[in-house]
């Protein structure tokens, strides 16, 4: 029998760091790794009340201040109404220090798998079909896929133009240059290589959002996994039924890849939903 381990745990050391470890360096380890837990509860809780979704959070303590990082993925226009001053006052309440707040907005939802798993609680809890859900799900990163593709081709379209474009030119310049001096034939040199370099630069602008960078590496999505277990279609159903969907590849045996994971219980008036999400970035 295969155990089953959490896949950022897995990997820990490996590709991945511990996110916290403010909690580690004092001596009543317990009641700071509950204050630790608690504060992500609470800021997931005031959040998801403001239409946000938190992705990342890591802490980082001294004897004088809290800093909180944290991302957020914001599903409605009326996100910028948080009163992130109150948060932040709350927050000092709890620490009895000085805390502050560095929330970064993403636009996407697949750059974090806690965007994917407050994005369907916000769903059901309108009670929207589960099946239309998951297929809003395919068709979102099926049309991203295709629009990847398309982007692709058109940069390298671009690349072969431009070096099209700059090997006519130094052929031109070689011409020319019996009848030039060496000053003027290394400008023309100078200028060919600049716009050679700004094609290059134009191709990492085309990179799509959801794609997660790292120090120099671009790390991209691959796959995508979500299950979803409960009395799926209420009352009519009395055993709990499994619906899942899964796109592209999901290695969770290998420690070469990044898979994030998340999971999330979703109370409704016929039982607990248990949502597990995973991503693979290659």
């Amino acid at each position: 029998m295969s155990h089953k381990i959490r896949p950022e745990n897995y990997r820990l050391g490996y590709l991945f760091d511990w996110k916290n470890d403010w909690y580690t360096h004092n001596i009543n380890y317990s009641n700071f790794l509950i204050k630790n837990l608690k504060i992500s509860e609470y800021l997931n809780r005031i959040l998801y009340k403001n239409f946000l979704f938190l992705g990342d959070l890591t802490l980082k303590s001294n004897a004088l201040k809290v800093l909180i990082s944290l991302t957020c993925y914001p599903c409605k226009d009326s996100y910028k109404n948080t009163n992130w001053d109150l948060i932040n006052h709350l927050c000092q309440l709890y620490f009895q220090k000085s805390v502050q707040i560095n929330y970064y907005y993403r636009h996407t939802l697949l750059e974090h798998p806690n965007f994917i798993t407050n994005w369907l609680c916000f769903l059901l809890e309108k009670e929207y079909d589960l099946k239309i859900i998951l297929n809003q799900v395919k068709n979102f990163i099926k049309k991203t896929q295709e629009n990847e593709y398309q982007i692709n081709k058109k940069t390298q379209n671009f690349i072969r133009s431009k070096n099209f474009e700059t090997t006519k030119k130094l052929i031109e310049t070689k011409n020319f240059q019996a009848n030039t001096s060496y000053r003027s034939s290394n400008s023309l040199h100078s200028s060919t290589r600049s716009e050679t370099y700004s094609g290059n630069y134009y191709c990492s602008h085309c990179i799509n959002s959801y794609d997660r960078f790292f120090s120099t590496k671009i790390v991209l999505l691959r796959g995508l996994k979500i299950i979803i277990r409960g009395r799926l279609h209420g009352l009519q159903n009395q055993i709990s039924t499994v619906e899942s969907i899964e796109i592209g590849t999901v290695p969770l045996q290998t420690k070469e890849h990044e898979i994030l994971y998340s999971t999330r219980d979703f109370v409704t008036k016929y039982g607990v939903y248990g949502i597990q999400v995973w991503i693979f970035y290659n």
